[in-house]
């Protein structure tokens, strides 16, 4: 097989393919209310496109290579029954390389694949009805810099394609270009969001800016922080501090950044401590059992500093309790904490902490890893459970801290300031859940979806009484397949909400149990029977034998949205407040570039707080 970079990457051309270049889509928005009463939600506002012809398209990766269609399309993506893909086989619907292909076909490496499909995206919130639906902060010469609100993936990925961020942005600018009002007509991702998080996205308007701008946030030249409300009253739940916040781990090395050095202090049979240098054994295998030992004592700890960046070990009156108590009590506004966080001074900091006012991070470094890549399922934990091979390749160190900025009694949730020093996937999110005070409404990592929000969980009941009505009337629960819809049902009560982490593969999950693709009798009824009629087009066909687009016949598709996203997450309380860039460059004397001086040069985008930062608001 080709290396990755000489593979080419234009995809064939075919009738499947021949969608008009820019394309017209039916959108709509409208009030975020159920039976013309608001659900209390993040937004108020609902985007819904109406559904049309999408082609999702992937390389065959080297895993598949050697194995049938068939079983690839089973057990990758899954999201069918199997009699639906051999029939979309045998119809035309699947192809590789743009031929059609049987069911028994073998892959080979270069191979496209691709499926057709009638796409029915779900809605997603916005923060206006007026395009461009999201709020656009500022736009430089090179950036466009956007508040995307919660549940609207970044890119298109999933079931999620002119729903996303970047596909509605770009859509915005290149109606502007047509009246001469702007020049862009393509943006480029630089960093991304979770599709369930809120807040910055900044977007390149160029590939080479957006590049230049990733490797800044690669390289730590970016420092991120985040709101979230947490369930509980930080850091309370949480009492091994004892055990990681000690002289010891000055002593052996605080993992910055999650990494801890080889080089190191360690327990000695007596309890003292005693360096190691793992570089010094002969034995390899003397070497890795050390290895392993260390990492299981300093990869994951945690510690508090003060807001000059010292750490603090020692407690007032020896007490690890009190220590939490004053992490919880030392609360500030938001402003507070960015300007401690931009201070050069440590003076401007003496004032309050003289005044017993201490500014006092709360640091994790805990690894994470993706479990399962196709479901997208992530943990943190010392997995210590992982032999050493298993270790290496899967788990990364990852690094957060947390500072405290006010607490709601009414809701018992604590609103925290976060700093992600490492970008690991779902960082904060794990983070917060170790330290058993999950963000309050995640329902991926231990949060309850509607959580002090009693209107919305009752919305949710009514939406979903309503839309297990339409199924029941809609004959999707056929005896036959009872066995087929409850498997897949399970399935995806697992995977309530979690986001898909491929931006070129088909939804693997969905967001609720309702939300099964096709049952055995669906396919049977109407795809596995129907016959493409003369000079009827693949689109045609696939709109008119289109599952979903039956199940909506007694409802108008915009309603039934409302419907799902009600029983879906509206989004979690975690927001992407500010990015702040520090470029270092270098000017040249002379052509000799150790000459030069090299110079900051400092930039910082951020949000308004979102909504839920006040709940006495909500």
């Amino acid at each position: 097989m080709e290396p990755r970079s000489k593979r080419i990457r234009k995809r064939p051309g075919s009738e499947i393919n021949e969608l008009k270049e820019d394309p017209v889509y039916e959108t709509t928005v409208r009030r975020l209310e159920l039976d013309g009463k608001p659900i209390s939600a993040p937004q108020k506002w609902l985007r819904v496109i109406k559904p049309y012809p999408y082609t999702y398209s992937t390389f065959a990766k080297g895993r598949w290579e050697g194995r049938t269609i068939l079983d690839v399309y089973c057990s990758e993506f899954g999201s069918y029954p199997r009699s639906y893909y051999e029939t979309a086989i045998r119809q035309g619907r699947i192809l590789v390389s743009d031929k059609q292909v049987s069911t028994s076909y073998i892959i080979k490496g270069g191979d496209v694949l691709s499926h057709t499909v009638h796409l029915h995206e779900p809605g997603v919130a916005v923060h206006s009805d007026v395009d461009p639906y999201v709020t656009i902060i500022k736009e430089t010469p090179e950036l466009v810099i956007v508040e995307k609100p919660g549940t609207m993936a970044v890119h298109p990925c999933g079931g999620y394609n002119m729903q996303s961020l970047v596909n509605i942005v770009e859509r915005y600018y290149r109606d502007k270009s047509k009246d001469g009002m702007s020049d862009i007509k393509k943006l480029y991702t630089i960093h991304r969001l979770d599709r369930l998080t809120s807040g910055l996205v900044i977007l390149g308007k160029t590939s080479s800016v957006a590049r230049s701008y990733s490797k800044y946030i690669m390289n730590r030249s970016c420092q991120k922080i985040y709101l979230a409300r947490v369930a509980g009253k930080f850091p309370l739940k949480y009492r091994s501090l004892e055990k990681n916040c000690s002289k010891q781990l000055l002593q052996s090395g605080i993992p910055l950044n999650g990494e801890w050095n080889e080089e190191t202090s360690i327990d000695n049979d007596e309890g003292g401590i005693q360096k190691q240098n793992t570089s010094s054994f002969t034995s390899e295998k003397d070497r890795t059992n050390l290895v392993s030992r260390l990492r299981k004592q300093n990869a994951l700890a945690c510690w508090i500093e003060d807001g000059k960046g010292t750490p603090i070990f020692e407690y007032d009156n020896g007490s690890q309790t009190n220590m939490l108590e004053q992490i919880f009590h030392c609360r500030h506004s938001v402003d507070e904490w960015l300007q401690s966080i931009d201070s050069t001074s440590s003076t401007s900091l003496e004032g309050k902490e003289e005044k017993g006012c201490k500014y006092l991070w709360y640091h994790l470094a805990c690894p994470t890893r993706i479990a399962k890549h196709k479901d997208g399922v992530c943990e943190a934990s010392s997995f210590d459970h992982l032999d050493d091979d298993l270790y290496k390749k899967t788990v990364k160190p990852a690094h957060s801290s947390f500072g405290v900025v006010s607490y709601d009694e009414t809701t018992d949730s604590t609103l925290l300031i976060c700093r992600p020093y490492t970008g690991r996937t779902h960082q904060l999110r794990l983070h917060l859940q170790y330290l058993q005070h999950s963000i309050a409404n995640d329902p991926n990592y231990g949060g309850d979806i509607w959580y002090g929000n009693s209107d919305g969980r009752q919305a949710c009941k009514i939406a979903q009484d309503r839309l297990n009505v339409l199924k029941n009337s809609e004959g999707e629960d056929d005896p036959s397949t009872t066995e087929t819809t409850n498997s897949m049902d399970k399935k995806r009560k697992r995977c309530l909400t979690i986001d898909t982490s491929s931006e070129t593969s088909e939804p693997t999950t969905r967001t609720s149990a309702i939300d099964v693709p096709a049952t055995e009798s669906e396919v049977q009824d109407r795809i596995a029977t129907a016959v493409r009629q003369n000079e009827e087009s693949i689109h045609s066909f696939i709109e008119r034998t289109c599952v979903w687009c039956a199940r909506s016949r007694s409802v108008p598709s915009e309603d039934r949205a409302v419907l799902e996203f009600v029983i879906r997450s509206p989004g979690i309380w975690l927001h992407a407040l500010r990015y702040s860039f520090t470029m270092n460059t270098t000017a040249s004397n002379g052509g000799d570039d150790s000459e030069g001086e090299g110079r900051a040069i400092a930039e910082s985008f951020r949000t308004k707080l979102p909504d839920w930062h006040d709940m006495r608001k909500n």
